[in-house]
């Protein structure tokens, strides 16, 4: 099949996808969503012809769609303005037509490649244009607006709530998640499937044993945690991960904490909030690609989760797939259904709840460790989702 996916894709998987060693010939891309990758490499696996198409932040002066290719992937970015609702030079904010600038040059590259099906990940622009395409579609919803302005409350989440809200009836064909966000993605009648977001399982079961037990030889001395948090606002509750690590220090005074994600970074929300709690043996990494975050993840010991609402997590399989247990939140929307272990979940509104689940992990460690494994080589693997997507396509285009 041919197969065009419009999607938050970005340099830092594209560029080996395309065989280019040095990104920085490569637009940025949209980043923040890895794993798209692993789908789009499991379809070209299995001979499928591949049109990513993403939108990139413009500098207002170039307007031109760039296109790149290699073998059956093809990555087109299409240039997105920058404010939402200022004017950019002479041009709208984007909010304030929805898109409508870079929804035209996104049909255009689907009039000009005229895939077998569009995939469409989210439920805002993207999908817009997946529906508006007349082209067999799917449209994967991975957010809930109803949920999310609740903890952001902005004009742009307004404007994303009212833009997802006149798009979600035109949906025919859909697919979503976790079981948490099926009753929002299929209350509009479509046709909804649940399928997870997937992880490229790297190793085998027995080399994620031989790398528990060297991390269990240095668990009490020098435990490292890590936080992967990609905001550092209410929703994510990252200070109450700062507040029980300072708890976790107390008894153990050699533990160190990485941070991870967009506000993490030295100077930022998080580094301020450090500051302000007086704490040591923090290490803020901010943004950060994804190998590089995969070749510290193998490191650490324990990730802790904070976040108060998710409708999936996709770090959560990402830790757990190299053997890291991962601490959530027992009432933090899909993050139960993920973990699947109730010795994990704990209150994240309560540092001292989160401190208490982590140092009880801590004395179970290596069965937490293989346990989380298991669970994510079982459920979210790579080739188990690229089934269930393949299989979607293939119905789509009988119905």
């Amino acid at each position: 099949m041919k197969i065009a996916i419009i999607a938050p894709t970005h340099k830092s998987f594209t560029a080996r996808l395309l065989n280019i060693k040095d990104d920085s010939l490569l637009p940025e891309g949209y980043f923040g969503a890895p794993f798209l990758s692993d789908i789009i490499e499991g379809l070209l696996g299995r001979g499928h012809e591949i049109i990513a198409i993403t939108t990139s932040f413009s500098d207002n002066s170039d307007f031109s769609v760039k296109t790149f290719q290699y073998n059956k992937f093809t990555w087109v970015v299409v240039p997105m303005r920058k404010h939402a609702f200022r004017f950019n030079k002479f041009k709208l904010g984007r909010m304030l037509d929805f898109y409508a600038l870079e929804r035209k040059q996104i049909m255009q590259q689907l009039k000009q490649h005229q895939p077998d099906i569009v995939h469409a990940h989210w439920g805002y622009e993207f999908a817009h244009c997946a529906v508006s395409s007349g082209l067999p579609n799917l449209v994967t919803i991975h957010d809930n607006p109803y949920v999310i302005i609740r903890y952001q409350k902005s004009l742009y989440r307004v404007f994303k709530l009212i833009y997802a809200a006149l798009l979600f009836k035109k949906i025919k064909f859909s697919s979503t998640v976790s079981p948490y966000m099926m009753n929002y993605a299929s209350s509009n009648k479509s046709q909804c499937r649940l399928i997870p977001n997937p992880i490229k399982i790297l190793y085998q079961r027995s080399e994620v044993i031989d790398s528990i037990e060297k991390r269990v030889k240095t668990l009490y001395d020098k435990p490292n945690f890590v936080m992967i948090i990609n905001g550092w606002d209410k929703r994510k509750n990252g200070r109450n991960g700062l507040l029980a690590f300072k708890q976790i220090q107390s008894t153990f005074s050699g533990a160190i904490l990485h941070l991870f994600g967009r506000g993490t970074e030295e100077g930022g929300p998080a580094y301020r909030d450090g500051v302000d709690l007086k704490l040591d043996n923090v290490i803020y990494h901010g943004m950060t690609d994804r190998s590089q975050l995969i070749s510290t993840l193998k490191e650490m010991h324990i990730l802790i989760h904070t976040a108060l609402e998710e409708s999936f997590g996709v770090v959560l399989i990402e830790a757990m797939s190299l053997g890291v247990p991962v601490i959530g939140g027992r009432q933090s929307g899909a993050v139960p259904w993920v973990i699947a272990n109730d010795n994990l979940l704990t209150d994240v509104k309560e540092p001292s709840q989160i401190a208490g689940t982590v140092m009880s992990c801590m004395d179970s460690f290596a069965t937490h460790s293989l346990s989380c494994y298991d669970n994510v080589a079982a459920r979210f693997s790579a080739e188990k989702i690229t089934d269930q997507y393949e299989n979607y396509y293939f119905d789509i285009c009988r119905s």
